[in-house]
């Protein structure tokens, strides 16, 4: 039987729900998939094709599954409405996890992301003329990517019109940061399964600066669907090798000290703490708790 996730990480990027994944997936009774997102539910194209075939490919053999809770994670899916649609009309009891980070750090994690993939080449301070486009009705991928996915109060809000509160659980970046055994464990007894386990909470898909433009050239060339040379890796060598393949080689074009918000000009920093003021306000209400006040003090 191709069971359906049992709990269903959203959101946010770059607020550590890779590491979250794999916290949850190290539980004996808990399996997830290898793959950095389950992308059935956004992709189009494979959601037609069904989730049979899907199941094989992110779970392996559902024969092998015994008693485990299955958990997955895309995090498009908190900012795509057709993703989300998706998602609700094929699983629509499965639970819901959004981790929430302070947007500027965020927003600079997600754009060291897309120098270190290749895609991205302006400077941060690139941020200003960015705004200023979005309020001029003009489309632009850095305010798209890297400063609109940290407005989540309307992404909450999408979220709420297919899935009922107590289905949902928001979470906080700074508390999965500073202790991700008790943030886990709760999750841990979210799913009714051993809350004292206790997971091997090593952080994964740290971020840090790009060693090399170059690098990442040849990293967006691997990853691009359409790519010869990812098909041919997939086909010899099996699609859990291109992962690791993919995901050693980002680390590789990468610093080990993680970036810092001390990182961003004070210029631009003090400009975007405007710009999400009163965003991350509307966006308290969800959590009961003051963002501004917990963020900047």
């Amino acid at each position: 039987m191709f069971r359906k996730p049992d709990l269903f990480i959203i959101g946010a990027q770059k607020a550590g729900t890779t590491s979250l994944k794999n916290y949850l997936g190290d539980h004996p009774e808990v399996i997830t998939h290898p793959h950095t997102e389950m992308t059935f539910y956004a992709d189009e194209k494979e959601f037609s094709k069904g989730y049979d075939s899907a199941f094989v490919r992110y779970f392996g053999d559902p024969e092998t599954l015994k008693g485990e809770k299955i958990i997955a994670k895309n995090v498009t899916i908190s900012f795509r409405e057709e993703t989300l649609k998706n998602l609700r009309k094929h699983n629509p009891y499965c639970k819901i996890v959004f981790v929430l980070r302070e947007p500027i750090s965020r927003a600079y994690s997600a754009y060291q992301m897309a120098k270190r993939g290749g895609w991205m080449h302006e400077s941060f301070d690139y941020a200003l003329k960015a705004v200023d486009k979005n309020i001029k009705g003009e489309n632009d991928k850095f305010y798209r990517f890297m400063l609109d996915l940290g407005i989540y109060h309307t992404q909450i809000e999408t979220l709420l019109k297919y899935y009922p509160r107590e289905q949902i659980k928001f979470l906080l970046y700074d508390d999965l940061k500073s202790d991700p055994v008790r943030t886990t464990q709760l999750l841990y007894s979210w799913l009714n399964v051993d809350s004292s386990y206790l997971p091997n909470t090593e952080r994964y898909n740290q971020g840090g600066e790009a060693k090399s433009k170059l690098m990442g050239s040849l990293i967006k060339f691997l990853r691009n669907n359409g790519s010869i040379v990812k098909n041919g890796i997939k086909n010899i060598f099996g699609e859990r090798s291109f992962i690791r393949l993919s995901q050693n080689l980002q680390s590789l074009n990468k610093t080990k000290s993680p970036v810092k918000n001390d990182d961003i000009d004070d210029k631009i920093y003090d400009f975007l703490k405007e710009f999400y003021f009163e965003k991350n306000q509307a966006c308290s209400q969800y959590l009961d708790q003051d963002l501004n006040q917990l963020w900047y003090g």
